[in-house]
C-alpha cells in the first residue's frame, strides 16, 4: 500500500491523477463516463464491469489507461466457457502434484501477480470459473487446499458483450460474482452526426489515443491510502447518518420501481455490501479533489456504486440532494444552538461582574465580554436579537460604571 499524503501532498497527488485522465477524453469520444468510473474504481481498489455491443472501444480505453501506468505488473485474458481456473491462477505445479499430491499454482506472470488485470469477455466464463475469482476480486487472496496467495490487485475491468442482467435471470447463482464488481456501466454505439464525424476523422487522420502523460503505479497507491485505510475521511459522523438514511430510503424505493415494473434493472438489490463499499465513494470524491475530509456534496457521486442505469442514478441524485439540504439545516440549528449557549454564558457572566468594586477592573472584565459578543455572527434573525439584548446589557453596565467613575471623581456627566 502507500503512503499517508499531507494535505499539500494529497493536491499535488491529484491533480496529476486527474490530469491523467484528462488526457483520454478527447481521443475516446463520448467515453467519458467510462473514464470517470475506471478513474474511480483504481483509487478505491474497487472493479468493474463494462457491457455493450461489440466495436464500442470498451477494452480500448481500458488498453490504454492501463499502458500509461509504469511499475505495475498487468494481466490480461479473454475468458471461454470450457476455460479452467488454472488459465487465470497459473498452471499447476505438475512436480508437486506427482510427488506430494498437492494442487497448487505456478502463478507467475498470472492473475495471482497483477496490479491491473483485464478478463474479457467475462460472462463468456464458466460458472466454476466465475465463482473461483470471488475471493480473489473481494479478498485478494488465491486459496487452494494449502495454497494461500496475497494478491497486489488493485482494480480489474471486466469486459462483455452481454447483457449482465439477461444474463443473471438466467444465471442466478452468478448475482455473488456480479455484486462484487462496484461499478456495472453500459457504453453504446455513437449516434449523434457530430461524434460519428470526429470518429471517422480520427480513423483516417491515423490519431491514436497517444499516451503521452504517464503516472506511477505508486501515486495510486498513495491515493487509495486514503480511501481504504482508517481514519476514515468522513468526519462529521451527521454525513455517515444521512448516507445510511439515504442508501435505505433508496433501496426501498428501488424496489418499489422494480415491483411496479417500471425500471429495468441489473441487480435485483442492492445489497448491505454494495452499500458499505459504496459509502468509501465520499472519500473518493474527496480524495480526488484534493480534500482530506469529506463534505455534504460528496454524497451525489455515490449514485454510480449503488446503480447501472440513469433512472437509478436519478433516484439516488434526487435522495442525496434532500440529504444534503437535511445536513445543511441541522447544522445550522447546530450552529444557532451553539452560539445562544455561548450568548447566554456571556451574559451569565456579566452578571457575576462586581459593579460595587474596582471599577477598572469591572470595565477591563466586561470589554473582554463585549469583545466575545463581536466574535459571535449570528445566522439568524432570532440568535441577532438575542445577542443585541445581550450587548445593549453589557454596554448599560459599561455606562453605569463610567458614571460611578465619574460621580466618585466629583465630576457630571
Amino acid at each position: 500500500m502507500g503512503k499517508r499524503l499531507t494535505p499539500d501532498e494529497l493536491k499535488i497527488a491529484a491533480a496529476q491523477y486527474n490530469r491523467y485522465f484528462e488526457q483520454f477524453n478527447g481521443g475516446f469520444i463520448h467515453r467519458e463516463g467510462l473514464l470517470r468510473l475506471l478513474r474511480w474504481a483504481m483509487v478505491q481498489r474497487q472493479h468493474l464491469l463494462v457491457f455493450g455491443d461489440p466495436g464500442t472501444a470498451k477494452t480500448a480505453v481500458c488498453d490504454r489507461v492501463y499502458e500509461g501506468i509504469y511499475d505495475a505488473e498487468k494481466f490480461h485474458i479473454e475468458l471461454a466457457m470450457f476455460m479452467g481456473d488454472d488459465a487465470v491462477f497459473g498452471p499447476y505445479d505438475i512436480r508437486k502434484m506427482k510427488e506430494d499430491g498437492i494442487l497448487e499454482h505456478r502463478t507467475e506472470g498470472m492473475l495471482p501477480e497483477a496490479d491491473l488485470a483485464r478478463l474479457g469477455e467475462f460472462l463468456d466464463g464458466s460458472m466454476p470459473l466465475l465463482r473461483s475469482l470471488l475471493s480473489s476480486l473481494n479478498e485478494r487472496r488465491l486459496r487452494r487446499g494449502t495454497q494461500i496467495v496475497d494478491m497486489p490487485l488493485v482494480t480489474v475491468f471486466c469486459d462483455t458483450n452481454k447483457h449482465p442482467g439477461e444474463f443473471l435471470k438466467k444465471n442466478s447463482y452468478a448475482w455473488a460474482v456480479l455484486d462484487r464488481l462496484l461499478f456495472i456501466t453500459e457504453v453504446k454505439y455513437l449516434e449523434t452526426d457530430d461524434e460519428l464525424f470526429r470518429m471517422v476523422r480520427s480513423f483516417q487522420n491515423c490519431q491514436g489515443v497517444d499516451v503521452k502523460d504517464r503516472i506511477p503505479l505508486d501515486l495510486i497507491h498513495n491515493l487509495s491510502e486514503l480511501v481504504v485505510a482508517p481514519p476514515t475521511l468522513i468526519r462529521d459522523e451527521l454525513i455517515m447518518i444521512k448516507y445510511a438514511q439515504a442508501a435505505r430510503e433508496y433501496r426501498e424505493r428501488r424496489r418499489e420501481a422494480i415491483k411496479s415494473n417500471d425500471w429495468k434493472v441489473i441487480l435485483p438489490e442492492v445489497s448491505d455490501r454494495r452499500i458499505a463499499i459504496a459509502s468509501q465513494m465520499l472519500e473518493v470524491s474527496a480524495v480526488l479533489d484534493g480534500r482530506l475530509y469529506v463534505e455534504p456534496s460528496d454524497l451525489l457521486n455515490v449514485a454510480d456504486a449503488l446503480g447501472s442505469t440513469p433512472e437509478e442514478h436519478d433516484l439516488w441524485r434526487e435522495i442525496a440532494e434532500g440529504k444534503i439540504e437535511e445536513i445543511h439545516a441541522e447544522k445550522m440549528q447546530q450552529l444557532d444552538h451553539a452560539q445562544k449557549v455561548a450568548i447566554n454564558s456571556i451574559m451569565e457572566q456579566a452578571d457575576r461582574v462586581d459593579l460595587h468594586g474596582d471599577v477598572k477592573l469591572a470595565v477591563g472584565d466586561l470589554k473582554v465580554l463585549q469583545q466575545s459578543l463581536g466574535d459571535v455572527v449570528p445566522e439568524n434573525d432570532d440568535v441577532a436579537e438575542f445577542k443585541e439584548r445581550a450587548a445593549t446589557k453589557v454596554s448599560e453596565m459599561i455606562e453605569q460604571l463610567r458614571q460611578r467613575a465619574l460621580a466618585e471623581a466629583g465630576l457630571h456627566s
